[in-house]
């Protein structure tokens, strides 16, 4: 973000403490209720190592919302999306990314020239069993079974994969972001079967193969099981779902430094009402190859996406930048009354909202929570944007709020003006 000649701005943070507070009125302060309280983990448990006071609301959030969050979006992103790997691969001792069960996922094997599809489900049957129309047109057959090493087997099973493709016993699966390549297959999983591949016409292809029996030419293929950097994988990613799974955890700060009163401001309506109610997610499919990225851009817009009317908003709005490493960062600070969420989980892009207007806030939060050494810390200063013009003294304070835990920079460009999200 900080690429063009203009000098950047800094800012620093000091170190504070925050206990809950508790208004008379025991409402929740999504919905208003008068509900049964829990205990809300403000950061999922799947994005941090072990449990910490500071990132639960016990008096704050009802059980109902509770749950909304943790089942509605929490849930999906943690299944189909790339955070879930990125959380499985920091967090999980085991280094196994179980959440791949959920997603697609390729492997190339040069011995039948052909992507096989793998279960993370079931280990012992990583590859499966596959009919695959390959590009001659034939069918072969392939099992990643241990215990399906004999041609009786291996036609017993093929059968029975024929025998549900025929009477309309299986599911479908069409996504033209497969590799160009990708043969059109019946794919078995946990005793049942996913017809795949590109486009519905080559899967129309394969469905008139199976029934013209086309499968004499029977292959029993051997394999091996390639390492996970060989895997090519097919996420989902929902813009909608991870802007409120991060507009969830700076609202729940917010409240935390702040109080649950002030979360109760009426300005906040709208917002609240799209977090709970705007339930219309349109998704996408990433392809990721291990080594070389998503087939895209970025994740997420690098604009300020605003809730709100910004007839009368300032023409930019600063993005404050932590230049530590390994880190959730979780900014919140208020421009011209205009209440901004900024906040950037493992590797996607800052997830960057205007939430509210007519909302005055004293002062800038910035809460970091460190996943190499499990650490939380929270900072605060007096709201105030101010520009920095000797260069040294710059490289001096950022050095300081790379080593020091009571201090924290950001520094930050003018960017360029917001743009109405729905």
């Amino acid at each position: 973000m900080n690429t063009n000649k203009q000098k950047p701005y800094l800012i620093t943070l000091i170190k504070c403490r925050v206990v809950e507070n508790e208004s008379a009125h025991h409402q929740c302060i999504w919905c208003g209720e008068v509900n049964k309280k829990n205990v809300a983990h403000i950061v999922s448990r799947k994005l941090i190592k072990s449990e910490h006071e500071v990132n639960k609301l016990k008096r704050s959030v009802c059980t109902t919302c509770n749950s909304f969050f943790g089942n509605g979006i929490e849930d999906w992103i943690f299944k189909y999306t790339p955070v879930a790997t990125w959380a499985n691969q920091v967090f999980n001792k085991a280094k196994t990314l179980s959440n791949l069960r959920y997603v697609p996922n390729f492997i190339w094997m040069d011995s039948i020239n052909e992507w096989l599809v793998t279960n993370h489900d079931y280990v012992r049957d990583l590859l499966g069993n596959q009919l695959i129309l390959n590009s001659k047109e034939d069918l072969i057959y392939f099992s990643g079974h241990l215990d399906h090493d004999t041609p009786e087997l291996a036609t017993k099973i093929m059968n029975l994969i024929e025998d549900d493709i025929m009477d309309g016993r299986f599911t479908t699966y069409i996504e033209a972001k497969l590799p160009d390549n990708f043969s059109p297959r019946a794919f078995q999983y946990k005793g049942k079967v996913i017809v795949l591949g590109r486009t519905q016409e080559a899967l129309a292809r394969l469905l008139a193969a199976v029934e013209q029996q086309r499968s004499k030419n029977l292959r029993l293929e051997s394999h091996t099981f390639p390492k996970i950097k060989d895997y090519h994988t097919h996420y989902s990613w929902s813009i909608k779902r991870y802007l409120k799974l991060c507009s969830k955890i700076a609202y729940e700060f917010l409240t935390l430094m702040e109080s649950d009163n002030f979360c109760k401001n009426i300005e906040f309506s709208s917002f609240k009402y799209w977090m709970l109610h705007s339930n219309n997610y349109a998704k996408s499919t990433l392809p990721y190859v291990e080594g070389k990225g998503f087939n895209a851009q970025g994740l997420l817009p690098k604009n300020w996406l605003s809730l709100v009317d910004m007839s009368d908003a300032p023409e930019t709005f600063p993005i404050l930048i932590s230049p530590k490493k390994d880190c959730h960062c979780i900014f919140i600070y208020e421009v011209s009354g205009y209440l901004l969420f900024n906040v950037q989980l493992f590797n996607v892009e800052p997830a960057l909202m205007i939430v509210a207007k007519n909302i005055k806030l004293e002062h800038i939060y910035y809460i970091e929570y460190n996943f190499i050494e499990d650490t939380f810390n929270l900072y605060t200063r007096p709201k105030s944007f101010n520009k920095l013009d000797n260069q040294s003294k710059y490289d001096e304070f950022i050095e300081q709020g790379r080593t020091s835990n009571n201090v924290a920079c950001a520094y930050f460009m003018d960017q360029t003006p917001p743009t109405l999200f729905c």
